[in-house]
């Protein structure tokens, strides 16, 4: 029994050493886990605000004693929440799927007019989502939470020209894959 205590306690210290060995503060680090954990909270309970407040003051810790890796993650959480909360509010996958269903015509030309004018009431949070992006980008982390910031900018710079190039008659690019861009951990 004793020794299952020891071994338990070992494992504890060493999976704790593992996760704050990035850190230089374990105050920090604590820090961050709770800012973490409340931008999680209130993303799951649909509190925007709450939750990219909460990943930037992630970030913000990160780039104060964690990695570069870390603090563009987060950075890119709170600007997907944004991105989230946008295709939600304007039902971005059903509005593309029906463009994409639809035969060229008047009609879809009309639909296309609609969508974009549906998704330019909502661009100040894309344009947030942006902001955010273009800092995390400007952090220089490693490639695969620099891929994630580009995807996600990627999207953004076509929603802005499927808005422009719709507010006359002109037709649409083609849409981007309805893909979801996952969060880190």
């Amino acid at each position: 029994m004793k020794k299952n205590i020891i071994f338990t306690a070992f494992l504890v210290l060493a999976f704790s050493s593992a996760l704050f060995a990035s850190w230089k503060s374990w105050e920090d680090f604590n820090k961050y886990k709770d800012a973490r954990k409340v931008a999680v909270e209130a993303e799951n309970a649909g509190d925007t605000t709450t939750a990219v407040a909460n990943y930037k003051k992630a970030a913000e810790l990160a780039g104060k004693s964690g990695t570069k890796d870390i603090q563009a993650w987060q950075i890119n959480n709170a600007a997907f929440v944004l991105i989230k909360q946008f295709k939600n509010l304007v039902a971005y996958d059903e509005k593309l799927a029906k463009l994409n269903e639809m035969k060229p015509s008047a009609e879809k030309i009309a639909f296309q007019k609609d969508v974009a004018g549906l998704f330019s009431l909502k661009l100040d949070m894309l344009n947030e989502a942006k902001e955010l992006l273009e800092s995390g980008k400007a952090v220089e982390a490693g490639e695969t939470p620099a891929a994630k910031i580009q995807s996600n900018l990627e999207f953004i710079e076509w929603v802005q020209k499927f808005v422009a190039d719709n507010s006359g008659d002109a037709p649409a690019a083609e849409a981007p894959a309805a893909k979801t861009e996952e969060k880190a951990k």
